[in-house]
């Protein structure tokens, strides 16, 4: 059984490794064209939803347009969304599916998706993280700064110390809550 799933899915696989090398190069639309080759051969490969969540985000990081930006931000919650259905417990599918919401501008989309991805996996820092910065963007620094000391606690925070600073200078510096980030 075991050779028999690594053989049907050792195309997609390669594909996988290829988009991970073009990420490595940071060649974001090499790493777009790989896992849209290799989501041709296997729809439903969460690896390659994935990296085609995570190459259209790239891409729309580095969109010259906020409607570019925002249809790449589009595409990457889909792919994520369809990681998620793909492997119902992939916590990381939702936190990138409602991150990308988040930047799409469609945050009442985003909220149910942060509380799934952190119900899926409590004890990861991120989804806090990502959560708190949602609250910041709606201009909800308090709620913010909580789940981003939260985060702290937890394995994996890499966002919440940065974030926990910029909210500390906004409120030094009279700035409206969530404009800078």
């Amino acid at each position: 059984m075991l050779l028999w799933s690594v053989g049907r899915d050792a195309s997609a696989e390669g594909k996988v490794l290829q988009a991970m090398q073009a990420r490595q190069r940071s060649d974001a639309a090499e790493m777009w064209r790989l896992a849209r080759e290799g989501l041709a051969m296997a729809p439903e490969h969460p690896r390659l939803l994935l990296a085609a969540g995570e190459a259209a985000v790239t891409e729309g990081n580095q969109a010259s347009t906020g409607a570019a930006r925002f249809a790449w931000y589009i595409r990457a919650a889909d792919h994520y969304d369809a990681a998620a259905r793909a492997r119902p417990f992939l916590a990381q599918a939702l936190r990138e599916s409602a991150l990308a919401r988040d930047w799409s501008g469609r945050p009442a989309e985003a909220l149910p998706v942060h509380l799934r991805a952190i119900a899926r996996d409590p004890d990861q820092a991120r989804g806090y993280e990502y959560l708190g910065l949602h609250f910041w963007r709606l201009g909800r620094s308090e709620e913010a700064e909580r789940l981003l000391r939260l985060a702290r606690r937890f394995r994996g925070s890499m966002l919440a110390g940065e974030f926990l600073e910029r909210i500390k200078q906004d409120r030094l510096q009279g700035v409206p809550r969530g404009e800078t980030f």
